[in-house]
């Protein structure tokens, strides 16, 4: 059974209408690839599936649970995560902070209940005080606080998938490379654990370099269990390490199929790798 059915989903903008009938699914501990030329729908999606964006039309379950418009707060703790192409850490916070940040969204109804201004300003120093509470309400299956413990075992995890991360928890993200606030943007996603990940055009802007880098940790995430839906402009190198692939034209699917096959689709090279 699919973790994520997405199944003709109609969404947009005011009355904009950017998807028009968007159908996907997921399986669990997949990594599935969806490119397309700018202004396809792409980032319109993921946006939908966390909860951005309401859908008009559609039904979107995840884990045999329909979440069709459901708050990104509760999604969250449900197990989905969502990393934005941009604004996605806080700058001018440490490595360390932004991880608790990310921690901070196990307290049900915290960010639907605050604006975005001020839960910025809250939510570092309401952390404090919830790393120290243990228990909680159970919500989707998950504990809603962290202990202490908890949160020190799963920063200890993260590090073991950002080793260079480690020497820098105390560093201001501000003062780091590209490659790395975008390492750090993945691990403050991935402080909670999700089963899940949605990651929005993560090479964008980046060195060929650190797009290799932030790739190859992209791959050991999945590899470690975490289904991942990534949206990516550098289709060649997301379908070569997908298991499988969606084509999306003008908010509509136009090819589907496992990601070596789409390679090797002399339409689909032509039309969107470049020949």
């Amino acid at each position: 059974m699919p973790i994520l059915e997405a199944t003709d989903v109609f969404a947009g903008y005011g009355e904009t209408e950017i998807l028009h009938g968007v159908t996907m699914r997921v399986e669990a501990g997949e990594l599935v690839a969806v490119i397309g030329h700018n202004g396809a729908g792409k980032s319109t999606l993921v946006k939908t599936i966390i909860g951005l964006i309401r859908p008009s039309r559609g039904r979107i379950v995840f884990d045999d649970h329909d979440i069709t418009g459901m708050a990104p707060e509760r999604l969250v703790l449900e197990g989905l995560a969502y990393v934005p192409q941009t604004n996605n850490t806080f700058q001018n916070l440490t490595v360390l902070e932004n991880l608790e940040i990310g921690a901070i969204t196990r307290r049900p109804g915290v960010l639907g209940q605050m604006n975005e201004a001020l839960a910025h300003a809250v939510r570092f120093l309401s952390l404090r005080m919830t790393r120290r509470t243990a228990g909680g309400p159970e919500v989707g299956g998950r504990s809603a606080r962290f202990t202490e413990e908890e949160f020190d075992a799963r920063v200890e995890e993260i590090c073991s998938l950002f080793p260079n991360l480690r020497s820098k928890l105390h560093v201001k993200v501000r003062t780091m490379s590209g490659g790395e606030q975008q390492m750090i943007a993945l691990a403050k996603t991935l402080i909670l654990d999700p089963r899940l990940l949605l990651i929005d055009e993560p090479s964008a802007g980046l060195a060929p370099r650190l797009v290799t880098m932030i790739f190859e940790r992209i791959q050991e995430i999945n590899r470690r269990g975490v289904a991942i839906v990534l949206v990516e402009q550098n289709a060649r190198k997301a379908l070569s390490m997908a298991h499988r692939g969606y084509v999306f034209e003008a908010g509509k699917n136009r090819y589907e199929g496992p990601g070596s096959s789409l390679l090797r689709d002399p339409d689909v090279g032509r039309l969107y790798l470049g020949g």
